[in-house]
């Protein structure tokens, strides 16, 4: 149990859901021309909720990190960046992330191809892909029944054991990447799944650019997605509450810095922070609204805004 609870926690270090610092939202569609994806690594299905249908399109991956080990190795590891780029994300950008008013996010995996080709092969045997492609359909499928939303493309990318980027990103409305590495504990995987989803489709239904864009706005809305993913899988990943008077008063002194540097260490954990504070105290601050509204439906608490649960929750 230790061991499971270690993991947990290593896992989620790993994870920035990336709305972190800048809220977006993409209006592209996911009918996309263009790209040159192999049919046969596209999923689709619809789910259908209260009469209404909703298309998402699973795009693997797999074929494309193929073509990059083997061009990386052709190239002796060198210009992996320019190889990762063309090989790897080029292909799905109209679909996973171009056109987004957030597309740089999609910059952090330019600039970390993975260099373990021994571990990123361990992530492409038939088995393990379908395995990846049967449980997106799950959790997506479980994600659309509770909280309907857009059509939706999500790039499900192999990587190396140790990643050296972060799991998710959700470029905007409709457009996810999901990262999996060689043996993904499945239960996360899908947790991680349901997280990016709602993001995407709270940026699809109530984002508004002419909010402020501060720690706490950023704060409540991990709150929520984090709350979305325990609703769908619970007890899979842990958010401690971390009762510490001296985090609070350095929380509420920057509650609403626009300072990125701030925000992202106080969300990630950094200086006194511990990891993925932010996550957890969102968490805590949505939990403590909630339990004065115990009837609200997720519709009704995802559209408040996040000054209304923290006013709500003292």
């Amino acid at each position: 149990m230790r061991k499971e609870k270690l993991m947990t926690r290593m896992v989620i270090r790993m994870l920035l859901c990336l709305v972190i610092i800048s809220l977006y939202i993409s209006g592209c569609s996911a009918s996309e021309e263009g790209d040159s994806l192999d049919p046969d690594s596209i999923t689709t299905f619809t789910v259908t909720n209260k009469g209404q249908k909703q298309t998402f399109h699973i795009i693997m991956m797999d074929g494309l990190i193929r073509e990059y080990i083997a061009r990386a190795k052709d190239n002796k590891m060198k210009d992996l960046e320019r190889i990762y780029e063309e090989t790897v994300l080029a292909p799905v950008s109209s679909r996973c992330y171009a056109n987004g008013v957030a597309e740089w996010l999609v910059n952090t995996y330019k600039s970390n191809p993975p260099t373990d080709l021994i571990s990123l092969e361990k992530a492409l045997d038939n088995e393990q892909v379908n395995r990846m492609i049967g449980a997106a359909k799950e959790s997506l499928t479980k994600s659309a029944e509770q909280f309907p939303g857009p059509i939706t493309n999500i790039c499900i990318l192999p990587d190396q054991s140790n990643l050296k980027t972060t799991i998710g990103i959700t470029p905007g409305a409709g457009k996810i990447i999901i990262k999996y590495i060689p043996d993904s504990n499945i239960s996360i995987f899908n947790s991680f799944i349901a997280h990016e989803y709602h993001h995407s489709v709270w940026m699809y239904k109530y984002y508004d650019s002419n909010r402020k864009v501060d720690l706490l706005e950023n704060i409540v809305m991990e709150g929520k997605a984090v709350y979305f993913q325990t609703i769908l899988y619970p007890n899979v990943v842990e958010f401690p509450f971390d009762d510490n008077k001296e985090l609070d008063e350095e929380f509420i002194k920057n509650l609403h810095s626009t300072d990125p540097g701030m925000i992202h260490q106080i969300i990630l954990g950094g200086g006194i922070f511990p990891p993925n504070y932010g996550y957890s105290k969102g968490y805590e601050i949505l939990l403590t609204y909630l339990s004065s509204h115990p009837n609200m439906t997720i519709d009704e608490w995802s559209q408040k805004s996040a000054e209304e649960i923290y006013e709500g929750s003292l």
